[in-house]
């Protein structure tokens, strides 16, 4: 791409800190793969044929299109996210399940917490049910 906007092998592999015959040898096995010719040498550079300034322009809406893809990706939240069990007794739940309900809502919107009021033994029933099905 970067001797196809340059025009030149000199230049381009100045920007791209490679040795200009290694950038003449890479474009002459990418032409040999593809079986096109991409470019013209000229005495004062090059310049693309019909195939390379196809192949030039897919290659940078490709690219765009992957840099774009990376942006996105950066993005998204890193918040967790999910569900989240919570089994307490009454009392307890009395206590701190509406200030854990609205600080878990206010720190993490994207969790749900799905709380569970029973007494002691049932919860520990719950607790070793969904612990034996889970898997680990």
């Amino acid at each position: 791409m970067t001797v196809g906007r340059q025009r030149h092998f000199g230049r381009a592999a100045a920007l791209l800190r490679v040795a200009q015959p290694a950038l003449s040898r890479q474009v002459a096995k990418l032409e040999a793969e593809l079986g096109v010719q991409l470019l013209e040498r000229h005495d004062r550079g090059v310049s693309l044929t019909a195939e390379g300034e196809v192949l030039l322009a897919r290659a940078e809406a490709v690219l765009a299109e992957a840099g774009a893809l990376l942006e996105e990706a950066r993005a998204q939240p890193r918040e967790p996210q999910g569900t989240v069990s919570l089994g307490f007794s009454p009392s307890v739940a009395e206590l701190f399940g509406g200030r854990l309900a609205a600080l878990s809502l206010r720190r993490y919107p994207q969790v749900r917490l799905r709380i569970t009021t029973a007494a002691s033994p049932v919860l520990e029933v719950w607790i070793k049910r969904v612990a034996s099905t889970s898997p680990s």
